[in-house]
């Protein structure tokens, strides 16, 4: 809006500026009235997209219309000709803003193709309409009031048309945030393409480098991450804050999700924490993805998480039918045709060489109307030498009829119940099991004071290794059945290996 009204004004002085230099120049101003303009993403899509049709939808033009003529009346030429400088316009800046779409919102798709034809135009009236407004107002207010209903009219159309990609969910898609080198080499090209002085054969080559590029972005057909070496079985203990969320990923490269953490407020934990760092991590799909039970901090993230990763099976303990997170978790399943299972005590899964067995909830006696922590999904992983104790917010009670310590598996690692909380993690349970490892999934100074402090001096005198999210950051422990290791955001490892034979 900024720069249509500098160069409206320069051409009422009767200057005719470059397009890019007015561009520039309101960059520049922005920048230095509010400088943390330069890190807002608005501020990059707007330029962005700017600078693109500025750019390249002259271009795309020309090209275009240059083909025409050989294939279409001259009739069908003119009529056709506002539409594709339109289409051109729209191509420009949705290929401009691709790498930010992709990187900052992980999504990207072509509904702009289409939504542009709404928006591109109804961007010129709310602009042209509101310089009427604000002019023919400071005179007379009351002739100002049918430039202000057309402005009002344009914005509700505009924000009206961003529910076709609502109606038309295939128009975008999830992606990974793109390699740094890839957005490097994507745009590095697109200028090399573009620039007058550009040699004939190094043009092509640049074009061919930038459609490679954006097919990257758009599609991510390789796999980035890093995920664990052959062999090996890793633990990963998400930071989500005041919740739990845990990343499981097999040696024989499947990959489960136990939780995905939730806050009551507007941020999407599942979306903007916990799906970044699967990524990370190489997860691409789930095979798994499992609530231990409703409560937000466990289940708020799963909706997003599944929608991203598309997981083979839901798992739940003990259903809460009147819970409204976990129906919106049920109802995301059906809509994509996910399998939805119950688990008991007994169940057993063996994935490959690790067996995991769950250990609670038992066969429920009534139907739940509210989110109990004893309620919980406790699941035991077993690999050679190393077992994964996962026990969700479960109370020193149930604790109580977990099996104890097997010394044919001493490399042992617990996942704390209740993120520390007293309630939890008793003398004898701590003493009965006896951990290697203990994890716990905790907010940083959070309200309810977790992990208590008795907890995690009972874990320190009972042997363990003790690693917090509040202290640590994400967490990470594998394992190849003989030897576990172990390593925080924070730099904090530590090792563990065992010499004798499973």
């Amino acid at each position: 809006m900024t720069a249509a009204c500098v160069y409206l004004l320069c051409g009422l002085a009767g200057l005719a500026p470059a397009a890019i230099d007015v561009l520039a120049f309101v960059a520049f101003v922005i920048a230095v009235g509010d400088p943390l303009a330069v890190i807002d993403v608005g501020a990059w899509l707007s330029f962005g997209a700017t600078l693109g049709i500025i750019v390249m939808a002259g271009p795309l033009h020309r090209r275009v219309m240059a083909w025409l003529p050989a294939r279409a009346p001259g009739r069908v030429r003119r009529w056709m000709e506002p539409g594709v400088a339109l289409l051109a316009a729209t191509i420009a800046a949705e290929l401009t803003i691709l790498p930010v779409s992709a990187a900052v919102f992980t999504r990207v798709g072509v509904a702009g193709l289409a939504l542009n034809f709404i928006a591109i135009p109804m961007m010129a009236v709310i602009q042209i309409a509101g310089v009427i407004a604000l002019v023919v107002g400071v005179w007379t207010p009351a002739l100002a009031y049918p430039a202000v209903l057309v402005t009002q009219l344009a914005v509700r159309a505009l924000l009206g048309s961003a529910s076709l990609v609502d109606l038309v969910s295939w128009l975008s898609w999830r992606v990974p945030p793109p390699a740094w080198p890839v957005i490097g080499f994507f745009f590095g090209a697109g200028v090399l393409a573009l620039a007058p002085a550009a040699d004939r054969r190094l043009r092509i080559v640049a074009i061919v480098v930038f459609a490679c590029a954006a097919v990257v972005v758009a599609f991510e057909p390789f796999g980035t991450g890093a995920p664990p070496d052959a062999g090996w079985l890793r633990l990963t203990m998400i930071d989500v804050g005041q919740g739990d969320a845990l990343s499981i990923q097999f040696p024989g490269g499947r990959s489960w999700l136990v939780d995905a953490g939730g806050s009551a407020g507007d941020l999407d934990v599942g979306d903007r924490v916990v799906a970044p760092t699967l990524w990370a991590l190489g997860v691409r799909h789930l095979d798994r993805l499992a609530f231990t039970h409703a409560d937000l901090d466990h289940v708020g993230g799963t909706r997003s998480v599944a929608e991203m990763f598309r997981p083979a099976e839901i798992w739940e303990g003990i259903p809460v039918p009147p819970n409204i997170e976990r129906q919106r978790l049920h109802d995301e399943a059906r809509a994509q045709h996910v399998a939805w299972r119950e688990l008991q005590t007994g169940d057993r899964v063996e994935m490959g060489s690790v067996d995991v067995d769950v250990l609670n909830p038992g066969r429920p006696d009534w139907e739940r109307q509210r989110v109990r922590n004893d309620d919980s999904i406790v699941l035991r992983f077993r690999y050679g030498r190393a077992e994964l104790l996962l026990t969700g917010d479960v109370s020193s009670e149930v604790e109580r009829t977990l099996p104890p310590a097997d010394p044919r598996w001493p490399l042992r690692v617990l996942k704390v119940a209740h993120h520390g909380s007293p309630t939890a993690t008793s003398q004898a349970f701590v003493d009965s099991y006896a951990p290697a490892v203990a994890l716990i999934s905790a907010g940083r100074a959070n309200l309810f004071g977790h992990p208590a402090p008795d907890v995690v001096e009972r874990l320190v005198r009972g042997g363990a290794q003790v690693f917090r999210t509040d202290a640590d950051g994400a967490i990470s422990v594998e394992t190849d059945g003989r030897e576990l290791r172990v390593h925080a955001m924070s730099g904090r490892t530590w090792r563990m290996r065992t010499w004798s034979s499973p």
